[in-house]
């Protein structure tokens, strides 16, 4: 057995008719074996396992990155996150129910001491009443008698809660100093102040480091400066000196004032946490080592951080790739199964999907391995030729299963470049742009025009990146012409696989139906040759049901060409078959033969017809017309003869219906169902007496009918509306091909009545003449009397 044979027996099997279990269980093993391959793809770069190498080491081989690391820069991280623990201020509270107590305290005993020095201005007398001033380190004898004095120069009196209120508003005032660290960190840092116990929503203050009051701490020359800064139009005045000791004094006892250490430090780790982890990235193409390079402590810290990443990501990135590849694969062979009616009894549409899915796969993964692109960082979906998978699938399939399919490539795309966003819209724009330009080709030149829409579609989606990432016009540039090369490279791609497939698998792409519907088609010319009317019967059918076909929207070229070739089996005795009987010698021998044999001979011509189509290797769909336009319908002429002869011998064999009808199967798409009912309408039109629109709609009626009561629909999906839809365009192609004409004469008729005419004119000619004649009588008849009449006159 030679090659070519094991081709054809490899097409017929791959076109065989198949249960939908079996379908089922061949998207099953095909889909699981393309999602392997992509989730093996994927996961290929985690799998490498990286050598051991110490500091000081020689590289035995290059070590390259052949996917994108980011990893947590933990250093820095930690860094940045005691910085902004530093950097937070401590914070410090005042309390203003406190203060209160504060300014209630301090009114009283200031008018006390008012009343006191009006009194007496004995010193005992102040002590007594109040202890405070036994405090020889705050109040001086001295500043005690000028203040009162002052009272008894001036008894107005001063506003002690201002005293009050300016230190709570503008100081921290402490009764004990602060450790010298807490100190160091209000100097550089300031501090919080908050507001404990008021009515009022206060926000935090900021307090310097000058702003702080330790009692411990405070001298002659600070309290000037208080004075200064409070009163300014009375600087050294005793009396305010002495109450704003006093004040502060009651602040450090009543500690309206104080250092918040748990606020402080929940604030300090609120800051270190909202540190953002700060990440690096190891980009996907870099070297690492050179074969016999050294390893310092730089390429040392890089490979243990790709040895944590694999370690920490492998599982969780295998898991995630598994999860999605497979919720993705699953949605797109349910929806292809449910949406595509062929794909439920193809199994070479399979075939055809699945490869190329792995051919694209396959191209993905070699092109990132090429340094270029990870040079330049063109993003894997410029480079990859997506649009050669859109197109052959557009082209051998349909556009519906280009764009259910390319979800699935769309999303390992996504996965493979690292989560690049311009992959996966590069995607998804190659499957519809893919899509318009197969379904604009006519002709296998008019790729060409594919690759200009294709590379005119990447070009704009490159420089839209461009604008959106702002990258150098040299990276513009370059990614550009990657966009181009890509677009041709699809074309190349598309010219070099088509044809494969068409070959392999035997296909009826576009372009192999616009070849086989060529007139000048070796096999057509021949048909035309031996069995003329059976071409003109041919052609009529082609006709009548591309109109149909169109209705439905079902494939057009693929009905035209299986019309044209549906009974190419009756070359093998176009003499048997009534249709040739006027144009070649009558063949009688069918009489001889008997009911039987006669159906039998005429049922040949669908075995031959098969065979003549396989031996000139016609793709299987148009030679799924052949038997399928016929189905498995009775030959009711020979049928009715066996039985009339049965009826006149009621003792012999009895009749089998099954010896009178074709071998099927019955039509299993819309488009042979349709070829079925043109071929029984076309003939039978020709038996017309009358030709209206009546009579082909009654004609139409009854043929349908008829296959309606032989089952030949089951299988082909058609509907009643579909039926009613093939009828009304049969009916206006008949109406249009038996239009009435004009009885046109002949030609002595139209010769006697040149003669007659002749005669006519001739008569006419003699009457003018002789008309003319009598008015030249008459008129010189009138001059003869005038003339006379003058000369009489005269």
């Amino acid at each position: 057995m030679d090659l070519q044979q094991k081709l054809d027996l490899f097409q017929q099997y791959i076109a065989q008719s198949r249960s939908p279990a079996a379908i089922r269980k061949v998207i099953l093993v095909l889909f699981i074996f393309t999602f392997l391959a992509a989730f093996i793809t994927l996961g290929l770069p985690f799998l490498e396992i990286e050598r051991a190498y110490q500091i000081g080491d020689i590289a035995q081989e290059d070590v390259r990155l052949s996917y994108e690391i980011r990893y947590l820069v933990s250093e820095e991280t930690k860094r940045r996150q005691e910085e902004a623990y530093r950097r937070e201020r401590v914070v410090f509270d005042r309390n203003e129910e406190q203060y209160q107590k504060l300014m209630a305290l301090l009114g009283t005993e200031y008018e006390l001491f008012h009343k006191t020095a009006k009194e007496s201005p004995k010193l005992e007398l102040f002590l007594t009443r109040f202890p405070f001033l036994k405090n020889k380190k705050f109040y001086s004898r001295t500043l005690l008698l000028t203040a009162a004095e002052e009272i008894r120069q001036s008894p107005t009196k001063i506003s002690v809660d201002r005293i009050a209120e300016f230190l709570y508003r503008n100081y921290v005032v402490l009764p004990a100093l602060l450790p010298q660290e807490l100190m160091r960190e209000i100097e550089l840092n300031a501090a919080t102040l908050r507001t404990k116990h008021s009515q009022e929503n206060n926000e935090d203050l900021v307090r310097e480091a000058n702003r702080f009051l330790l009692i411990p701490t405070l001298n002659s020359a600070a309290i000037d400066r208080l004075m200064t800064h409070m009163s300014e139009s009375r600087p050294k005045s005793a009396l305010i000196r002495l109450w704003l000791l006093r004040a502060i004094e009651l602040f450090g006892e009543l500690q309206v004032f104080s250092y918040n250490e748990l606020q402080t430090i929940a604030r300090k780790e609120a800051a270190r946490k909202s540190v953002k982890p700060v990440w690096a990235t190891l980009p996907r193409g870099l070297y690492i080592l050179r074969q016999g390079d050294v390893v310092d402590r730089d390429a040392y810290h890089k490979l243990e951080i790709i040895r944590q990443y694999q370690k920490g990501v492998r599982l969780r990135a295998l898991m995630a790739y598994f999860l999605v590849l497979a919720t993705v694969a699953f949605g797109t062979a349910y929806f292809m199964y449910r949406l595509a009616d062929f794909f439920r009894q193809d199994v070479a549409s399979h075939l055809i999907l699945h490869s190329l899915l792995f051919a694209q796969i396959i191209l993905a993964y070699l092109l990132r391995q090429v340094d270029f692109i990870s040079q330049w960082k063109i993003p894997l979906g410029v480079a990859t030729p997506i649009a050669f998978f859109s197109i052959m699938t557009s082209l051998l399939l349909n556009p519906r299963i280009t764009l259910i399919a390319g979800i699935f490539l769309a999303t390992f795309l996504f996965f493979f470049s690292q989560q690049e966003a311009e992959t996966f819209l590069f995607a998804l724009t190659a499957l519809f742009t893919g899509s318009y330009t197969a379904e604009r080709m006519q002709r296998r030149t008019q790729v060409w025009k594919g690759a200009f829409t294709i590379g005119m579609v990447n070009t704009i989606l490159v420089i839209a990146s461009h604008l959106w990432k702002n990258q150098d016009l040299v990276h513009l540039k370059v990614q550009i012409a990657t966009a181009l090369l890509n677009a041709i490279g699809c074309v190349v791609l598309v010219m070099l696989a088509l044809p494969l497939y068409e070959n392999v698998l035997n296909l009826a792409t576009k372009f192999r139906l616009l070849e086989l519907a060529d007139v000048n088609n070796p096999l057509l010319r021949q048909l035309a040759e031996i069995a003329p009317s059976t071409y003109s019967h041919s052609l009529m059918m082609a006709n009548l049901s591309e109109k149909a076909v169109a209705a439905l929207g079902g494939d057009v070229l693929l009905t035209r060409v299986g019309c044209l070739y549906h009974d190419i089996g009756k070359m093998k005795n176009p003499a048997l078959y009534a249709e040739n009987r006027h144009l070649l010698p009558t063949n009688e021998s069918y009489r001889k033969l008997g009911p039987v044999k006669s159906a039998q001979m005429i049922i040949k011509h669908v075995t031959d017809g098969i065979q003549m189509a396989r031996q000139h290797r016609l793709p299987e769909k148009v030679i799924a017309f052949i038997p399928e336009h016929h189905g498995t319908t009775t030959i009711q002429y020979f049928y009715h003869q066996a039985l009339a002869a049965q009826n006149a011998r009621p003792h012999a064999r009895p009749v089998l219906k099954s010896l009178f009808q074709y071998p099927g199967p019955r039509p299993r798409s819309r488009e042979t169902a349709v070829v079925m009912i043109a071929d029984s309408v076309e003939a039978a039109s020709r038996s017309l007496s009358e030709t209206s629109r009546e009579s082909f709609n009654r004609l139409v009626d009854e043929i349908i009918q008829n296959k309606l009561a032989e089952d030949q629909f089951d299988e082909c999906g058609l509907t009643i509306a579909d039926l009613k839809k093939i009828k009304e365009s049969f009916v206006e192609v008949l109406l249009s091909h038996y239009h009435d004409r004009p009885s046109y004469p002949k030609m002595q008729e139209t010769r006697n009545l040149e003669l007659e005419n002749a005669i006519l004119l001739e008569k006419n000619r003699q009457r003018e003449k002789t008309l003319s004649q009598r008015t030249e009588l008459y008129t010189s008849s009138l001059l003869g009397s005038s003339s006379e009449k003058k000369t009489n006159d005269a």
